[in-house]
C-alpha cells in the first residue's frame, strides 16, 4: 500500500487534489475582496485616459481652428 507523507494509501494527486479543494473555498474571500480594489482602479484609469484623450482631442481642434 501506498503512504504520501504518512497517510496510508494516499497517492500525491489525491492529496493535491485535496490541497486545491481546501485553497478554493479558503480563496474566495480573498479573491473577492482583491478584484475590488482592483476593478475600482481599472475603472478609474479608464476614466481618467478618456477624460485626458477628450481634452487632448479638444485642444488639437482648437489648435486647428486657431491656424485657419
Amino acid at each position: 500500500m501506498a503512504t504520501f507523507r504518512g497517510i496510508p494509501g494516499l497517492e500525491p494527486p489525491d492529496a493535491l487534489r485535496l490541497i486545491v479543494a481546501g485553497l478554493i473555498p479558503a480563496g474566495a474571500p480573498a479573491f473577492a475582496l482583491l478584484s475590488l480594489p482592483i476593478a475600482l482602479a481599472v475603472l478609474l484609469s479608464m476614466f481618467t485616459i478618456g477624460r485626458f484623450r477628450r481634452q487632448a482631442l479638444a485642444n488639437y481642434r482648437a489648435s486647428r481652428r486657431e491656424r485657419r
